[in-house]
């Protein structure tokens, strides 16, 4: 599916937070299991990811889990990480604003 199919109705998904969505930049991505990608993104940005609710146009709350708070250039350098396989030694501290290794 394409990007701008998948936003077209965001102001009325729960998922976009019932906004409008402005793409801003995107990465493809071969040879990856999606879930797996989305895990490990999960698991690298997971202190940053944003805790909200949301109402649907029917009042029903949703609280999408698929937003996280960072930088634009530690995004593309995350996506560089999945492409080398380095992040899974890393994650992203938001309170330092900066990558740091992994505990393990």
């Amino acid at each position: 599916m394409e990007i701008e199919d998948r936003i077209k109705n965001a102001k009325n998904e729960p998922t976009y937070l019932m906004a409008p969505v402005s793409l801003i930049t995107y990465f493809i991505c071969y040879n990856f299991n999606p879930k797996q990608l989305e895990k490990s993104l999960h698991g690298f940005f997971g202190d940053s990811q944003l805790s909200v609710d949301v109402y649907d146009n029917d009042g029903i709350r949703h609280s999408p889990r698929e937003w996280f708070i960072a930088p634009l250039d530690i995004i593309e350098r995350a996506a560089e990480m999945m492409i080398s396989g380095d992040i899974i030694d890393y994650t992203y501290d938001r309170n330092l604003e900066r990558i740091i290794l992994a505990t393990k």
